[in-house]
């Protein structure tokens, strides 16, 4: 207080004489400084400026929170989205998974059709009985062992009456 500052102003005042006073604006309700009216903790939410005499446009912001609260919820909102891509990709691969089994369903019983229907034709041509080659081609080689098995047979017994 006075011209040369032997004195202190009293709280809440700064500044030559002591005319000045404090914001009020202060963290944690502490008064300025008796010099040059900065508060030494810094603002109350809302405001700003040395003296804490600038009031912040809060807007849809709340500086009421500490930064920490802020990243934890990046956090879960990264965790989040992780989970949603994961649950995306797997029904991709389960859509994929259940498209190709019915084109292999398709692919079979086209298969399995065409089949049935070469048989068929079959059966109709030679009038509602199955042509089987694999019988015919059987009973040719049977009939021809049995007839090289009676040559042999006869060649041994012209060889022992011989005799």
């Amino acid at each position: 207080m006075g011209y040369d500052c032997s004195e202190t102003c009293p709280p809440g005042t700064y500044g030559e004489g002591c005319e000045r006073k404090c914001s009020g604006n202060c963290a944690n309700n502490e008064t300025c400084h008796k010099v040059d009216g900065f508060c030494p903790g810094g603002c109350h939410n809302g405001f700003q400026g040395n003296r804490c005499s600038e009031e912040i446009d809060i807007g849809v912001n709340d500086f009421t929170k500490p930064c920490t609260d802020q990243g934890d919820n990046v956090g879960g909102l990264t965790a989040g989205l992780i989970i949603s891509l994961l649950i995306n990709v797997g029904l991709c691969f389960t859509v994929l998974y259940f498209i190709r089994k019915k084109e292999n369903n398709k692919r079979n019983s086209q298969a399995s059709y065409e089949v049935s229907d070469s048989v068929g034709s079959q059966r109709s041509s030679s009038g509602g009985h199955l042509e089987n080659h694999a019988y015919e081609d059987l009973n040719v080689i049977q009939a021809r062992d049995a007839l090289q098995v009676y040559r042999n047979l006869a060649l041994n017994d012209t060889n022992t009456n011989t005799v």
